[in-house]
């Protein structure tokens, strides 16, 4: 999956997902877009406000495994510095790549 996202100058953020035709048919693309959706839903707390995202989906992750979705979802989160999740010493998680 690929994570896009530009401030939105708003108070709030939004979010869409893309799943093209490079994907597959119908039915797995339909399917990608509900498991990234609700895997968008689960982290919308922890997304800090203010910008437009846009997830697209790619083909491998119909091979994936949920614990798969979820920790590349939360790189991807960290990696963007748009997430507002503390750690447990009190520190956020910031956007540095590692």
């Amino acid at each position: 999956m690929a994570l896009v996202f530009l401030p939105n100058g708003l108070a709030y953020s939004r979010a869409a997902v893309l799943a093209s035709k490079a994907v597959g048919g119908a039915v797995q693309r339909n399917r990608c877009k509900r498991i990234l959706r609700a895997r968008l839903a689960q982290s919308w707390a922890e997304i800090k406000p203010g910008f437009d995202i846009l997830v697209v989906a790619r083909k491998h992750l119909l091979e994936s495994t949920p614990s798969e979705v979820d920790q590349s979802f939360q790189k991807l989160l960290v990696w963007a510095g748009i997430n507002n999740k503390q750690t447990d010493d009190g520190t956020n998680y910031t956007g540095s790549g590692s």
